[in-house]
């Protein structure tokens, strides 16, 4: 899941242009200058290329990573857009594609008689995919 902060994404691309500036600036008077003056520069460059990083680590935080393969099973996903979280809040439930359940609400007359071994059709609500299960035996 990638998260929006308009605060680091501005303060990455201010970040990235004063680099850019500077590292111009450095090259079209480097064989004007003294070479203590150089030094001074060269130093101006680490410090911003530094923020310049600052940045990106703090953008490459706005990504959220499961420990685990799966599905999202969170009901109206769609939902979250937009929501500000409090710390510690779930925002999503991620079930391992390995080990999971299913509860199919069925009326009367849309049951059937399920064996074990049977193969079961259904849709995901989420995504409107289709899947396919083997039932244990």
């Amino acid at each position: 899941m990638k998260l929006r902060n308009d605060k680091v994404e501005t303060e990455t691309q201010l970040a990235r242009l004063d680099l850019a500036l500077k590292m111009v600036g450095f090259s079209n008077k480097r064989t004007f200058q003294q070479k203590d003056e150089e030094a001074s520069k060269s130093k101006e460059i680490q410090v911003m290329k530094s923020r310049y990083d600052y940045f990106l680590k703090k953008k490459e935080q706005l990504f959220l990573r499961s420990s685990i393969d799966g599905i999202i099973v969170s009901p109206n996903v769609e939902s979250l857009k937009g929501r500000y979280f409090k710390a510690g809040e779930t925002i999503l439930k991620i079930r391992d594609m390995h080990h999971f359940s299913l509860v199919a609400p069925l009326n009367q007359s849309q049951s059937r008689i399920v064996y074990s071994g049977a193969e079961v059709k259904g849709i995901w609500i989420s995504t409107k995919k289709y899947f396919i299960v083997m039932l244990p035996m």
